[in-house]
């Protein structure tokens, strides 16, 4: 094989095995993304339910108070 394709051949091969890697990182990054989406989603639903049990706590003293 003449010196220029095996150069051209390594060069093909690093540029492959970078983009691989930069393929794998942004999509590591991507899921890290979708998780942090999740877990926000997760922190205000609980958020809400805590309100909501908080409210419903505080009805259920008032009353027994009234009584």
């Amino acid at each position: 094989m003449p010196l220029r394709h095996r150069y051209i051949n390594r060069y093909r091969n690093q540029t492959r095995r970078l983009l691989e890697a930069y393929n794998f990182t942004l999509a590591k990054f991507m899921l890290m993304l979708e998780q942090k989406r999740l877990l926000q989603n997760l922190a205000h639903e609980l958020h809400e339910q805590n309100v909501i049990l908080r409210h419903q706590l505080n009805n259920s003293s008032e009353e027994h108070s009234l009584e």
